[in-house]
């Protein structure tokens, strides 16, 4: 097989004693033209497309901006765009397409060292941007553990290096509470929380991570002893192999104790050990 032309899916070969050439007709594809239509339309959009075969697509790319294209193969794209979540997907190419793509907004943007208290509500942080989730995580940290909160906009951590909630001697033991929002641009070496008690809940949480670490790593925890629930993790996670003993795993590195649980999460991140 060969990208852009029709797979050769059988043919009979005589094989003798001497070495033989043998030609293959192959037929090529016809092409169709896909267009995207990135909104909003204002974000200064970046289009990866690929192919497993054909590899990294941008020859393709028209001066108009389309892709002109064999038809009946399977093709994966990423839309990223500065303060924007990226959306990844795939299309069979059958006929002229034009695929719509909306972004969402990532959120303000953190400038890596703020932290701000965020106001209350019936004795719940709600947390607004990532200085604010930064106090959240340094509160937990510094002993207040049994802190309750829940995001009420998206989170921009803007891929500056990102200190975990809870450690292994303050565990977190509140409640955080996404409520369908997502933290994006979590880079460091862990997850959103590093150690959870078996009395921590985390649900509801969307996470764009890159994650590079040591001991036991995952996007939303990476020891858990709690609950983690109807949590998304997207992004690539991954160990050092040289590092002896670890677990690393999408939504959780390590679980631990018989009250460790993880409730209707999906991974879509790519995990390395």
């Amino acid at each position: 097989e060969a990208f852009g032309y029709e797979s050769i899916l059988a043919q009979s070969l005589i094989v003798g004693a001497e070495s033989q050439s043998v030609s293959v007709d192959m037929k090529q594809l016809a092409s169709h033209t896909v267009r995207f239509k990135v909104l909003p339309d204002t974000a200064a959009y970046t289009i990866s497309l690929s192919h497993p075969l054909g590899g990294n697509l941008e020859d393709l790319k028209q001066s108009d901006g389309s892709y002109l294209l064999p038809a009946g193969e399977t093709y994966s794209y990423t839309v990223t765009a500065p303060n924007y979540e990226s959306e990844t997907g795939s299309f069979l190419l059958s006929q002229e397409t034009e695929i719509q793509v909306d972004l969402k907004y990532a959120g303000e943007q953190w400038d890596g060292s703020t932290k701000t208290e965020p106001q209350q509500n019936a004795g719940i942080y709600q947390i607004t941007n990532g200085a604010e989730l930064a106090w959240f995580a340094a509160q937990v940290n510094d002993g207040n553990t049994e802190i309750q909160g829940v995001l009420t906009e998206n989170i921009n951590l803007a891929n500056h290096t990102w200190t975990a909630i809870g450690t292994s001697t303050e565990k977190f033991s509140g409640t955080l509470d996404g409520n369908q929002h997502s933290v994006n641009g979590l880079k460091g070496k862990q997850g959103l929380f590093d150690y959870v008690a078996k009395e921590g809940v985390i649900r509801n949480v969307i996470c764009q991570v890159e994650i590079t670490g040591t001991g036991n790593v995952g996007g939303i925890a990476g020891t858990l002893e709690g609950t983690v629930e109807n949590c998304l993790v997207k992004g690539s996670i991954s160990g050092a192999p040289d590092y002896g003993s670890q677990a690393v795993g999408g939504i959780a590195g390590r679980m631990q104790g018989a009250d460790s649980q993880v409730l209707h999460c999906v991974n879509q991140a790519t995990v390395q050990n």
